[in-house]
């Protein structure tokens, strides 16, 4: 669906524009001319070529609101569909940072992913305490050396 230029739906209103006094000026003489002299076929016929001047005009101008009309529709359906592309795309990363999962191969992966970080932890952890206990028996074993100062 191209979009319009705005160009062109000014143009046409301006044209529309331009031609309306000019059919005012005929309408409102040859209504007073036809209405004054009603037998004359002259007057009639030129007012009722006016009129119909008119009325196409008016169903121009009808046509070109329809056409600002459709321009906005498909401006806000893009828009729409931009916003909902933009939220879709917020929302995976959303939920790749939560860990949601979209499909069991991606559910599978993510649950080695974490069984792999709970096994470093608990990798860490075992040589921690093992530090720990090398410490806490090298101070409880380790003789105490006390300086004897001759008296």
């Amino acid at each position: 669906m191209p979009l319009t230029n705005p160009e062109i739906y000014r143009t046409r209103v301006k044209t529309l524009k331009d031609t309306l006094p000019a059919i005012l000026d005929d309408y409102v003489k040859y209504y007073v001319l036809h209405n004054t002299d009603t037998s004359s076929a002259e007057y009639e016929s030129a007012y009722n070529r006016v009129v119909s001047n008119l009325a196409t005009l008016n169903s121009n101008l009808s046509v070109v609101t329809n056409d600002v009309e459709k321009g906005i529709e498909d401006i806000n359906s893009l828009l729409n569909d931009n916003d909902i592309q933009i939220e879709k795309t917020k929302n995976q990363d959303l939920k790749r940072k939560l860990g949601i999962v979209e499909n069991e191969q991606s559910g599978s992966i993510e649950m080695i992913h974490d069984f792999k970080n709970m096994y470093n932890l608990q990798y860490l952890n075992n040589f921690a305490m093992l530090g720990g206990l090398v410490a806490i028996l090298t101070l409880l074993f380790r003789p105490i050396k006390t300086s004897v100062v001759p008296v």
